[in-house]
């Protein structure tokens, strides 16, 4: 199954374009619906780029999602259907029961000039758990042929050390992940963090000591104010599971590091972030005034060709609306001079080379940067 439109099966999701949605085309969904009322032992493979609605799951007790493997793929997905192969993935992403369960949901994709990332640092797994929002699956999550024990955890100033045990029928592949987490900071930070794993493949009844080593990213942020990392001191925890929401094992490490004081009050410039911060709480985080959509007629060299719809020329608002998309035997490339006194087009339509100059009149009126080093140059790609 592939994410799209009803209209537009593979539409709504492309290396050229930001995602509108999370649905899968209606009609498979129906097929599904059929398929399942006819037999309920289904298998749904998914050929997705990222996450899709998965609201159907109930029909299915099995789903693999195999997302964009290529041309040899399909070979893959085989060896795992017939169980000649144990699967052994784990989510890098948090699969989200809505579009309206994410942070971003109401203001991305941008349809302004500006996109604002209000967020902070909650992104992915660190906004759901920081929220207390419930999600479809975890962050890491992802079932096996086979199942996975973890006992002795053992923390020094090197790392983490603790036994994986297969504890299931058959031979796989379990990625043990490290998060750590600080009670209390004075900084604001997610839950907990990511901050290693490994992959360890274990025969039947096999145990092996893991070690996930602990190195100068582990304790460590950067502050914004300082310019530089820096390190908070105190009782870190130390994390070990399955998932980000299937924790095994809990220690603690006493990290040795600075005391910390934040500019603004952690707590309520967190709700602010979990919530939608406004733009006063947004310029309190940003340390400097939120950036405000331009309404002049005044366009810069660093505006998208779009913007050529406002322009004073009216030739240049001809030309922006004549210009098309190439076409698939060939290219086009659009440029406007420096000074903004002309639009330069080129399109390669098969065997032919095509030039075009469009005089704008009067000028867009670029700020001058003679004088500079660095000058733009003659003309700029748009």
């Amino acid at each position: 199954m592939r994410p799209g439109s009803p209209e537009r099966p593979t539409a709504s999701e492309s290396e050229g374009m930001d995602r509108q949605h999370l649905n899968l085309p209606a009609a498979q969904v129906s097929l599904l619906h059929a398929v399942a009322a006819a037999n309920p032992r289904v298998v749904v493979v998914l050929s997705a780029g990222s996450v899709v609605d998965l609201s159907w799951s109930h029909l299915a007790p099995g789903i693999l999602h195999s997302y964009l493997s290529g041309q040899a793929g399909a070979e893959g997905v085989v060896d795992v259907l017939t169980g000649a192969a144990n699967p052994s993935g784990k989510l890098a992403e948090t699969s989200p029961h809505a579009l309206g369960d994410t942070p971003t949901h109401d203001r991305f994709p941008a349809d302004t000039r500006h996109a604002m990332y209000r967020e902070g640092p909650f992104v992915g797994y660190r906004f759901y758990e920081a929220a207390g929002r419930p999600v479809k699956h975890p962050f890491g999550f992802g079932l096996s042929y086979t199942t996975f024990g973890y006992s002795g955890l053992e923390l020094d100033a090197d790392g983490a050390r603790f036994t994986l045990t297969n504890t299931g029928p058959v031979a796989g592949a379990e990625v043990a992940q490290l998060y750590v987490s600080l009670p209390g900071s004075a900084v604001l930070r997610p839950e907990q963090e990511l901050k290693g794993f490994a992959k360890v493949v274990l025969e039947p009844g096999e145990s092996r000591q893991v070690t996930i080593p602990f190195d100068r990213y582990t304790w460590r942020h950067y502050d914004v104010d300082a310019g530089a990392w820096r390190t908070e001191g105190g009782t870190w925890e130390v994390r070990i599971g399955a998932s980000s929401a299937d924790i095994r094992l809990t220690g603690e490490m006493v990290v040795d590091g600075e005391r910390m004081e934040s500019p603004y009050d952690v707590a309520t410039m967190r709700a602010a972030l979990l919530r939608g911060a406004d733009d006063t709480e947004f310029a309190t985080l940003l340390g400097r005034p939120v950036p405000r959509e331009s309404t002049g007629e005044q366009l810069t060299a660093a505006d998208p060709l779009r913007e050529l719809e406002r322009a004073r020329s009216p030739l240049a608002r001809l030309a922006i609306g004549r210009l098309s998309p190439p076409s698939v035997s060939g290219g086009r490339s659009v440029a406007i001079d420096a000074d903004g006194s002309a639009i330069r087009v080129h399109r390669s339509c098969g065997l032919a080379d095509l030039s075009a100059t469009m005089p704008i009149d009067p000028p867009l009126g670029f700020p001058s940067t003679s004088g500079r080093a660095d000058a733009a140059p003659s003309s700029l790609p748009l």
